[in-house]
């Protein structure tokens, strides 16, 4: 909770499935809307997905009921896997 309060940078290193629920939905709720701010996704979103759609430049979507524009830089790093079915 403490780093959505902060005005300072951070990381939080997660998988693309964080969109899916829980903490990872918090942290985009209170980070997506934020010019300053970089979403990294590293490793594959899938299609249908909450991350996929951030991914392909969505502008705004819903998190927790609330509209949240998407302002933050996005990024995607596919060369991850966290099933180690990469080499």
């Amino acid at each position: 909770m403490a780093i959505n309060n902060m005005d300072s940078d951070s990381i939080i290193p997660a998988g693309s499935d964080i969109c899916n629920g829980g903490h990872g939905c918090l942290h985009l709720k209170h980070n997506l809307w934020r010019r300053r701010c970089n979403v990294v996704f590293v490793g594959f979103a899938s299609e249908g997905t909450l991350a996929r759609r951030i991914v392909d430049g969505v502008a705004s979507m819903h998190v927790f009921k609330e509209h949240i524009p998407v302002c933050t830089q996005v990024r995607a790093i596919y060369g991850f896997s966290k099933q180690a079915d990469r080499r």
